[in-house]
Parts: structure tokens; sequence; C-alpha cells
């Protein structure tokens, strides 16, 4: 007798909002280290046109952001709400990059792309 578990779209949708949730959390965190890096960065004579000022910056916005999500994930782990504050967040990151001069192309293409993971093609646009 083959056992099988059958379980409902919304159910599954549901399931993968959390994980997804806390992977983007998980990320959110990992940002935070992009100021020292930066902060490398300039030391190594890699970033000319950025000061250390926006390194500390970059690692408080990403802390302040990062502790919000968690509290939403915590309050609301399975909310569209809670996923698109984590994207948005990311967005604001990449955002606030550009406006300060550092030129990590990369960002650009990985927000979209872990947009995808919550399979909702509305989300991804």
């Amino acid at each position: 007798m083959e056992n099988s578990i059958v379980v409902e779209y919304s159910e599954f949708m549901r399931e993968n909002r959390i994980k997804v949730n806390r992977y983007l959390n998980t990320v959110l965190w990992f940002f935070v280290i992009t100021g020292p890096a930066i902060a490398a960065g300039i030391r190594g004579g890699i970033f000319h046109n950025i000061n250390y000022g926006t390194c500390v910056s970059i690692s408080v916005l990403v802390i302040i952001l990062a502790a919000i999500h968690l509290g939403l994930l915590k309050k609301m782990p399975s909310s569209t709400v809670t996923c698109l504050f984590a994207l948005t967040a990311l967005d604001l990151l990449i955002v606030y990059m550009s406006y300060s001069h550092v030129s990590i192309y990369l960002t650009w293409f990985l927000v979209p792309l872990l947009s995808m993971l919550f399979c909702d093609k509305l989300i991804y646009l």
C-alpha cells in the first residue's frame, strides 16, 4: 500500500511562504556584512567614490530592516505582507547602494530572482 500525502495548493503556498520568509530573513541578516565588506573594498582601493559612513549606514539600515522583518515573521509567518516587506527591504538596499555609488550589479539580478521562490507571478513582476 502506497502512502502519499495530498496537500491542497493553498496549504502548499502557505508552507512555502513560511519557508521562503525564513530564508529571506536569513538573507537580510547576511546582508549586514555588506557594510564591512565594502569598507574592506575601500581600504583595498577597489571602491574610490564611497566613504566609511556609507558602510555604517548600509549595515545599520539592514539591521533595522532585518529586525522589523523578524518581528513580522514571528507575528505573521505566512503573510504576503511579510514577503513583500523583505523584497522591498532588499530593493531599498539596492537603491541606497546605487545612490551611494556602490556598483555591485549582481544584486540587481538576485532580488527579482529571490521573488520567484514565492511561486507567484504578481510578486515577481
